[in-house]
């Protein structure tokens, strides 16, 4: 097959346009992907909130339930410490 194409002029041309066009078409996507990531986050920060003397930063959603769940720990362990104070002082 390499020798096909070595021998062959016009294949030779071929398969140099096609790797063309398939370099081009990856770079193309990418940067297309790039460029709307950007806007999207662009757009993000000027809908968000101002934050004077810093910059506005976006918590993803994985952020906010990880935090969601410190909270939720948080005041499962109050309520049981309380519940354990309440009880020892009641009972003494």
């Amino acid at each position: 097959m390499i020798e096909l194409i070595a021998e062959n002029a016009p294949l030779r041309v071929l398969l140099l346009i096609l790797l063309f066009v398939g370099v081009a078409a990856m770079t193309y996507f990418s940067a297309r992907a790039m460029n709307v990531r950007q806007m999207t986050r662009r757009r993000l920060l000027a809908d968000g909130p101002d934050v004077h003397g810093g910059t506005a930063t976006l918590a993803s959603l994985r952020t906010d339930r990880e935090a969601d769940g410190a909270t939720r720990s948080r005041d499962s362990i109050s309520a049981a410490t309380d519940k354990v104070a309440q009880a020892s002082a009641g009972g003494a």
